[in-house]
């Protein structure tokens, strides 16, 4: 093996490990060696990728294209196919559809004429993909179940997963929920994918539908799937932080703290990672004023989402001081959010404390003050909060105190 050939086993290996920033300082370091056409192509492919995960996506298209004409003179299908293929996904995430569907169905052709079925359900996911972001849900609906086909044959589960989860998530936008859940659950039962991110959707999709015990059974297998890939990663934090709310919302207290301690512990080392999940709010008191035990964040930071539902986990269990740690933790995690705010202000008020939880609601306000449920939640303590008062005025309650003492905050 070449010494050139040597240096590119060590960096495709780096890349495999995420260790981007010493792969780019290798590519470097040998660009300027001489090289045969495959070894063009591996060099330019490599330097393709790492310039792409950081978000330099020009100049990764730049090392696509030298890729690939380094594999068309050397005759290498495969390599051509694998360069349009990522030159697909480069031009798709610069929003320019037409170009990467061009390369999408250039690697496509080549991959079936060479028979490369993984290649092929790639293609089709990808494609998939494109549709979806251009509007076209029959075509998209196609290339994912023609993706899926491909994938079960030879039982390419982990390359599977994403279709079914594009696939769900797009019928779920335009059916809804029910219509999802008959998705993830074909892709369970008829494309055989038992892989822990479709059974930790279908788990997510089973809560919202209120069929929290088979919620609990789905992600379980999810846990023992990535606990058997051995994966400790934020895909298991967000797994046990699942499995956690299910359990809180079953009432089994023990079990839910256990697993939302876990999940915080996790995602000490994932700061960034973002989720659509459930909140917990200890509200029971106040359901009958239209209050839920639960809302749905938006692209929220797991860390602190793991730290505010264990708070509303252990005010069930009347541990509010405790409660109030997490609370602490849930808001440094993503204190530029209003959710967090709204966690305080249940906790807060659990304890008797309604200025502290006055204060917390409004602050949750002030970051996103359309949110009716914040908004309900400020008007429950304080529903002077919003008037055309003087700070030292007498408040409108009619306390006879300076608003700024009262119900000013």
């Amino acid at each position: 093996m070449s010494e050139i050939n040597a240096t590119l086993d060590k960096i495709e290996e780096l890349l495999n490990n995420q260790e981007n920033d010493l792969a780019l300082q290798k590519l470097d370091e040998i660009s300027k060696e001489p090289m045969d056409h495959k070894e063009t192509a591996r060099h330019a492919h490599f330097y393709g990728v790492v310039l792409s995960r950081l978000g330099k996506i020009s100049d990764a298209i730049m090392q696509f294209r030298r890729s690939k004409a380094a594999a068309e003179k050397d005759g290498d299908k495969a390599v051509i196919a694998r360069a349009d293929e990522y030159l697909g996904s480069a031009y798709h995430q610069r929003q320019r559809y037409n170009e990467a569907h061009l390369h999408y169905i250039n690697a496509l052709q080549i991959y079936t004429e060479l028979g490369d079925i993984a290649g092929q359900g790639r293609g089709h996911r990808n494609l998939g993909n494109l549709f979806v972001d251009t509007g076209k849900v029959r075509e998209a609906t196609y290339e994912y179940e023609k993706s899926c086909e491909l994938f079960r044959q030879i039982e390419a589960y982990e390359d599977m997963a994403p279709a079914i989860l594009h696939r769900s998530a797009m019928i779920y936008q335009k059916n809804g929920l029910k219509a999802s859940l008959e998705s993830y659950r074909d892709g369970i039962e008829k494309d055989k994918c038992n892989h822990y991110l479709v059974l930790n959707n279908y788990g997510f999709m089973l809560m919202l539908n209120n069929q929290i015990d088979d919620a609990v059974i789905y992600l379980q297998k999810a846990a023992e799937d990535i606990e058997n890939k051995k994966i400790n990663d934020d895909d298991l934090a967000l797994v046990c932080l699942n499995i956690g709310i299910a359990y809180a919302l079953s009432d089994k207290l023990t079990e839910a703290e256990k697993y939302l301690h876990r999940s915080a512990d996790l995602l000490e080392k994932y700061d960034e990672a973002k989720a659509i999940e459930f909140l917990l709010q200890p509200n029971e008191k106040y359901a009958d004023k239209g209050f839920s035990k639960y809302l749905i964040v938006d692209n929220g930071s797991k860390k602190s989402l793991a730290h505010l539902n264990l708070a509303a986990v252990l005010v069930w269990q009347n541990r509010l001081e405790e409660a109030k740690a997490e609370i602490a933790k849930g808001i440094e995690a993503d204190r530029n959010a209003g959710y967090p705010h709204l966690s305080a202000g249940w906790v807060y008020l659990a304890a008797g404390m309604e200025q502290e939880a006055s204060t917390s609601f409004h602050r949750a306000c002030g970051f996103e003050p359309q949110n009716e449920e914040f908004q309900k939640a400020l008007n429950l303590v304080n529903p002077y909060a919003h008037a055309k008062v003087g700070r030292n005025d007498p408040c409108p309650c009619g306390s006879g105190k300076k608003f700024k003492k009262c119900h000013g905050v």
